[in-house]
């Protein structure tokens, strides 16, 4: 998160971590696992399972942008808003309508950053290929799922670490549904995925 600078532990140590045969992690030294980027997912499809479990099949559930809804709302499709990561009003830049299950998951830097004391902005996400936070034109990515919220979760965090151009090409390989919300010479600019289709 934006409390923890980047520099305060060793970039190094993201080698430093071994997933067995058996999928496991072998910890060395003081190396730091965060799963923040799938925690949300996880907590969301977790709560979404105790509700179905107890026969409440329509509600939209929401846990700090990962979210999932389920059936309708009163009979009327559930509208989402996704915010304006410029603006932060109340106001959606764009919505998604749908009255089927869906998981929805936004990544972004436009709130979790931190500023040093020359004054540049450093993201709260670390692209594990550079040792570095990331540098891009990416506002938010927003990723739909028809699966789980935390597979939304894990894919809008990857691709907002991948940029817009990889990113996409990604997402059109694996069948994902994104949008990206981008800076372009001081404007606001979609990028989606052929499977966006809201």
């Amino acid at each position: 998160g934006p409390e923890l600078a980047i520099n305060t532990y060793d970039l190094r140590a993201n080698k430093r971590f071994v997933i067995s045969e058996d999928l496991y992690l072998e910890k060395y030294n003081q190396f730091l696992f965060d799963l923040s980027s799938i925690a949300k997912g996880y907590a969301v499809d977790s709560i979404y399972d105790l509700l179905i479990a107890s026969n409440r099949p329509n509600f939209l559930f929401d846990v700090g942008g990962e979210l999932i809804v389920s059936g309708s709302k009163h009979g009327a499709p559930w509208v989402i808003g996704i915010q304006d990561p410029i603006e932060f009003s109340n106001q959606a830049i764009t919505n998604i309508v749908t009255d089927n299950f869906l998981a929805v998951a936004t990544s972004g830097e436009y709130r979790n950053y931190s500023i040093d004391d020359s004054g540049i902005a450093s993201s709260h996400t670390f692209d594990p290929l550079t040792s570095q936070s990331i540098k891009n034109n990416v506002l938010s990515v927003t990723v739909s799922s028809k699966k789980s919220a935390m597979l939304a979760d894990a894919w809008a965090t990857l691709l907002n670490v991948m940029g817009s151009e990889s990113g996409l090409e990604l997402a059109e390989k694996h069948q994902i549904s994104v949008l990206y919300i981008i800076n372009e010479n001081n404007e606001v600019r979609f990028q989606k995925s052929s499977h966006w289709t809201h």
